[in-house]
C-alpha cells in the first residue's frame, strides 16, 4: 500500500463522515425549492407555446382558405353571368362571319362593350352588338384576333392562372405572372393579325377604337379580351409596329401551353 495522506479539515468528524455548518445545508435546502418549482413549470409553459404556435398555424390557414374561397368563388361567379350573358345573345349573320372555322360560335351582345372570346370546347367569340355594323375590314381584324386566342387555347391559360393566383393570392409574384400571360397572349394574337397582311398602324387605329370605355367589362377570370383600356395599348403597339420583332414562329398551342407550364412550376419556387 501506498503512503496515506492526512487531511485536516473543521468538517471532518470521523473517517468517512463529514459533517457541514448548519447555515451551509440551510442555505442548500433554500435552493432547492425554486429548482422544484422551474422543474414543475417548464412543461406548462412548453404546452402555452406550443397552443399559441397552433392558434397562430390555424389563424394563417383559415386566412389562407378565404383568400382561395374569395377568388375561386369571384370566378364562378362570373362564369355562371357569362352563362347568362351568352343565353341572351344572338347569332351574327353567317355571311358575316368570314372565314372563322365552324366550330366557333360567333354572337352579338348588347350587354358586352367589345369583342371577348369565352370557353374552350365550345368557343364563342363575343361582339358589342353595333359589330353587324362594322366595316368589313375592322370585322376581319377582330375575328382573326379572337379566332388566334381560340387556337392559343389562352381561355384555359387563363383558368391555370387564376387557379395559380387562387393558391398563391399572398405572392404578388404570382400576380405578375398571371399579368404578364395575358400581356403575352394580346402580343401572340396581334402578330397573327399582321401576319394576315393587316398593316400595323391600320390595326392599331381599329385597337385604339375598340378600346374606349363603355358598359361592364368581363373578368379576365373567365374572359380574353382584345382592348383592355387605352392605358393598357402602348405596349401593344410598339410591338406591332416593330419591323424586327419575330411573328408567329411558334405554333400558338404550343406558346399557350409553354406560358402556362411556366407559370404553375415557377410559382411555387417563390413562395
Amino acid at each position: 500500500a501506498g503512503p496515506l495522506i492526512e487531511i485536516e479539515s473543521s468538517f471532518v468528524k470521523s473517517p468517512g463522515v463529514i459533517d457541514f455548518p448548519a447555515d451551509f445545508r440551510e442555505s442548500f435546502r433554500g435552493t432547492a425549492a425554486p429548482m422544484q418549482t422551474i422543474a414543475n413549470q417548464a412543461p406548462r409553459a412548453i404546452a402555452r407555446s406550443s397552443a399559441a404556435r397552433i392558434r397562430t398555424d390555424s389563424l394563417l390557414i383559415a386566412l389562407w382558405a378565404m383568400g382561395v374561397a374569395f377568388i375561386i368563388g369571384r370566378a364562378l361567379f362570373a362564369h355562371v353571368a357569362v352563362a347568362r350573358l351568352i343565353s341572351r345573345s344572338r347569332h351574327l349573320d353567317a355571311d358575316l362571319r368570314l372565314d372563322v372555322d365552324a366550330s366557333i360560335d360567333v354572337r352579338l351582345s348588347h350587354d358586352v362593350d367589345g369583342p371577348f372570346t369565352l370557353g374552350a370546347l365550345r368557343p364563342v367569340i363575343l361582339l358589342p352588338l353595333d359589330a353587324e355594323y362594322w366595316t368589313s375590314e375592322r370585322l376581319r381584324i377582330v375575328l382573326v384576333h379572337e379566332a388566334a386566342h381560340v387556337a392559343r387555347l389562352d381561355y384555359i391559360a387563363q383558368l391555370v392562372a387564376t387557379v395559380a393566383c387562387a393558391i398563391y393570392w399572398f405572392n404578388p409574384i404570382t400576380w405578375i405572372a398571371a399579368s404578364r400571360l395575358r400581356a403575352e397572349a394580346e402580343h401572340a394574337a396581334d402578330d397573327r393579325v399582321l401576319a394576315a397582311g393587316v398593316d400595323g398602324v391600320t390595326y392599331a387605329s381599329h385597337l385604339l377604337a375598340l378600346a374606349q370605355p363603355g358598359r361592364a367589362p368581363l373578368s379576365t377570370a373567365i374572359a380574353v379580351r382584345m382592348a383592355r383600356g387605352t392605358t393598357r395599348l402602348e405596349k401593344r403597339f410598339t410591338a406591332m409596329l416593330d419591323s424586327q420583332r419575330s411573328r408567329g414562329i411558334v405554333p400558338l398551342r404550343l406558346q399557350a401551353a409553354i406560358g402556362s407550364a411556366a407559370m404553375l412550376v415557377a410559382v411555387p419556387f417563390t413562395s
